[in-house]
């Protein structure tokens, strides 16, 4: 994405929001717990409400995603995760977006949580047909008084 649409996506929460909702990130339909009916959505407050005789309930559109706990704005948490991820240092985000270096370092933080938690780290076959797999091993541990004998340590192993 151009600078020049970041910007334009991101100049208040109103579009930020309506970008999220065209990109399927955040939702437009929620359905009432208690009731089983769909809730009516209020982009202006950001919340959906479910207003049934005596059931008057409000839930924000954040609730359950990754923007649930901002206090800093949608549109600047949005530009804080594309500049992050553009390899911006935290020094120039501070500048360029306008809050604390606290919030930068915290949404970044969560950030890299979400990448790695999404990361499928199940078994997977290296190598193949042509393909050289390098492997090596080391122990690393602790020698006293330079004298060869049994390390107590953790062994790492690495490959290309």
């Amino acid at each position: 994405m151009l600078i020049k649409r970041i910007s334009k996506v991101t100049r208040n929460e109103k579009s930020t929001i309506q970008y999220l909702i065209k990109k399927g990130i955040l939702k437009t339909k929620k359905i009432c717990h208690k009731y089983k009916k769909e809730m009516s959505f209020y982009l202006e407050e950001k919340e959906f409400r479910c207003q049934k005789k005596g059931h008057n309930i409000k839930i924000s559109i954040f609730k359950n995603t990754f923007f649930e706990n901002c206090k800093i704005g949608i549109n600047k948490l949005l530009l804080i995760c594309y500049l992050y991820l553009h390899k911006i240092s935290t020094t120039q985000i501070v500048k360029m977006v306008g809050v604390h270096s606290e919030s930068v370092t915290y949404w970044a933080l969560n950030l890299r949580e979400m990448l790695a938690d999404s990361l499928d780290f199940s078994d997977v076959k290296i190598g193949g047909p042509n393909i050289i797999v390098e492997v090596d091993e080391t122990k690393l541990g602790k020698r006293k008084f330079n004298r060869g004998r049994l390390v107590d340590g953790v062994w790492v192993i690495g490959g290309i």
